[in-house]
């Protein structure tokens, strides 16, 4: 089956990082501070200006020590482009009259284009182990917030200690928030809103638990450079793992898929993705794009066998695309409303348990939009490969749609 453009490339991740360590790398140069009692380290008052508010906010994360709190003031700090924060066991605690960390203005963001937008607007990155961020608002970064454990000559490398921990903060008219992990200690995300973004979750690796958020996008004006996508995205890392994350009772509104593992061409052949738990979300998608509730697609395995056609490489697919997995996945007690076509998907995916989901009825996809989908070539997204499939016309407004079909389809 021919999809012209299944769009799996990741953005804006690698030079978001670059950017900030660039950027962190040009700040002030502050000696190493010699005292060795944690305190609260007070940010001094932002001013809306970015010269002075970003001088303000590496003076404060140069001077910091294992186990101190970095206190912001109440108001906005404009900080540009990227900041690092890598002193492990430290606080990011934002002022309880609220505390604004903005990468750009709102006309500078309208005025700047999205090249600039992604290269001058990078957001946090914290690489320490056992950080935390709480009570903070992060508004119009490309990537607001990316939690790594620093960065090789190809890219972001994944946080090994783990035991980081982000919550009670809002994200907003943003691109995405961002883990690379490889932790046996997870990765926390709970209780945080995230108001129109893009991808507002990318999570690659394992050992990353995401607990009762609230995303929602109900002003697609407002996502600055694009329109609201996968709300959660699962993916392996450069070396192909990938597991052991736990998506449970989230709020997901108005995106064009809920919550996406994924597989894709360009991850490491032969990647598995296993022991996920994706239990009591609600997911509401968008009233304005087609799209799917939950999708666990095994792009690889689809390209190998021949069931997904895409131009291939002067060798031909990787043979270790054939060992790629998608296993020991549980989707279960999921509420789903506003699916169009299918609402759970599942595309070479092995050992997963789709259990008493509240599913509303799933509208079917009339036969003119889908060849248009088809055309336009963007079923990575929203839509679903599943109308790819030979019988699309069969899986057509069914709650649960499976390839390689199986003889009991799952609940």
């Amino acid at each position: 089956m021919r999809s012209d453009a299944l769009d799996t490339r990741r953005r804006s991740w690698p030079s978001a990082l670059a950017v900030a360590l660039l950027g962190a790398s040009m700040g002030l140069a502050c000696d190493v501070p010699e005292r060795t009692v944690p305190t609260r380290v007070e940010v001094a008052a932002p001013t809306r200006d970015v010269r002075n508010d970003r001088r303000a906010v590496q003076a404060a994360v140069a001077s910091l020590i294992p186990g101190d709190t970095l206190s912001f003031a109440a108001g906005t700090y404009r900080v540009g482009g990227g900041l690092v924060v890598s002193v492990p066991d430290v606080v990011l605690q934002g002022n309880a009259d609220g505390t604004v960390l903005e990468g750009c203005s709102p006309t500078g963001v309208q005025a700047m284009g999205e090249e600039a937008f992604f290269a001058e607007c990078a957001g946090l990155v914290l690489t320490g182990a056992r950080q935390q961020v709480r009570g903070l608002t992060f508004a119009r970064f490309s990537t607001a917030l990316v939690l790594a454990g620093g960065r090789d000559s190809v890219g972001p490398v994944a946080q090994t200690a783990g035991g980081q921990r982000v919550e009670g903060n809002t994200f907003r008219e943003s691109s995405s928030v961002e883990v690379w992990a490889d932790a046996d200690v997870p990765i926390v995300l709970r209780n945080n809103r995230f108001l129109h973004l893009h991808h507002p979750l990318q999570l690659l690796g394992r050992g990353i638990e995401v607990r009762d958020n609230r995303i929602e996008s109900t002003d697609e004006t407002r996502v600055p450079y694009a329109s609201p996508g996968s709300a959660i995205t699962m993916r392996p890392l450069r070396d192909g793992r990938c597991g052991d994350i736990t998506i449970v009772g989230n709020t997901l509104r108005g995106h064009a898929d809920g919550v996406v593992l994924m597989i894709a061409p360009d991850d490491a052949a032969g990647a598995r993705c296993s022991r996920v738990l994706v239990e009591d979300n609600t997911i509401a998608l968008s009233a304005t794009r087609r799209g799917v509730g939950i999708r666990l697609v095994n792009v690889q395995r689809a390209l190998l066998e021949g069931w997904l056609d895409l131009p291939a490489p002067a060798n031909g697919w990787p043979s270790g695309f054939a060992d790629a997995r998608i296993e020991s996945v549980r989707v279960a007690r999921n509420q789903i409303d506003g699916a169009v076509g299918v609402a759970v998907e599942l595309l070479f995916a092995s050992g997963v348990e789709v259990a008493e989901n509240r599913i509303a009825t799933v509208a079917p996809l009339a036969a003119a939009d889908r060849d248009a989908l088809v055309r336009a070539g963007t079923l990575g997204e929203g839509a679903g490969l599943w109308l790819l499939s030979p019988d699309w016309r069969r899986g057509n407004g069914r709650a649960v749609w499976q390839w390689p079909a199986i003889a009991a389809p799952p609940r």
